[in-house]
């Protein structure tokens, strides 16, 4: 199986370089940050294809593409959330139907496919994970090659043809070194929000104590205010004839 389709990489010549740059940023922060902001990703691709979906079939249901695919959008968006388990599990079984087809391409697609949708769901977020870091790193491929295309410094499609087994291990294995980077980001985020923690806790203690102080010294200072002083040191004459 091809990752980096051939046809695909032809279409891709007809768009901007642009595109292939803004799909290059997209990969990466997928492959880096894909499941620490997995919600906004999820939201973001439901609400895009329902979109797609309403401008496709408005006409069908005699109404206007742009009213449907505004309509589906906002629906999809407001039950992105909601529909979060099912949306991990299409993906995690397509995403285990592709890594099947490059290892194993003679295995049972059915079963796959449902394998991989229950392991999406038991183990979540290892799953999410996987699977932006997976994406992140095919969109990044993607950009890279059309970007050279474009740029003359190679022929995409053929490029491909040629290397396929090349390609898909290395897409295996920065998909793996992209699991390892964002595991080690969040331990990281983790670490520092420990960290915060312990210095606000801190701080609050310091400040706490130093509250106390003070107001221990206000109580000594009330205290020597209200005790009486002898009458013979508020007079200057007694003072004066003591002395």
């Amino acid at each position: 199986m091809q990752v980096l389709d051939p046809e695909f990489l032809k279409m891709t010549r007809e768009l901007s370089p642009g595109v292939s740059v803004v799909a290059i940023l997209i990969g990466l922060a997928l492959w880096l940050f894909g499941a620490h902001s997995h919600r906004f990703w999820l939201a973001l691709l439901m609400t895009v294809s329902a979109g797609m979906v309403g401008l496709a079939l408005g006409r069908e249901f005699a109404v206007q593409p742009l009213v449907a695919g505004l309509l589906l959008a906002l629906a999809a968006g407001m039950l992105a959330l909601a529909l979060t388990r099912i949306t991990v599990f299409v993906l995690g079984g397509l995403c285990a139907l592709l890594v099947v087809r490059i290892v194993v391409p003679s295995a049972n697609e059915f079963l796959c496919f449902v394998v991989g949708g229950l392991v999406g769901v038991c183990f979540y977020q290892l799953w999410i994970t996987a699977l932006s870091s997976l994406i992140g790193a095919v969109l990044t491929a993607y950009g890279v090659v059309s970007f050279l295309d474009h740029m003359g410094k190679l022929d995409s499609a053929a490029w491909a043809t040629q290397n396929t087994p090349l390609i898909n291990w290395c897409l295996i294995g920065s998909t793996v070194f992209g699991i390892l980077a964002q595991f080690i980001l969040d331990r990281r985020r983790e670490k520092k929000k420990v960290n915060d923690r312990e210095k606000k806790a801190k701080d609050k203690q310091v400040f706490k104590e130093k509250d106390k102080e003070l107001k221990e010294l206000k109580v000594e200072k009330l205290e020597k205010e209200l005790v009486p002083t002898p009458w013979w040191k508020r007079s200057k004459l007694f003072g004066d004839r003591a002395a």
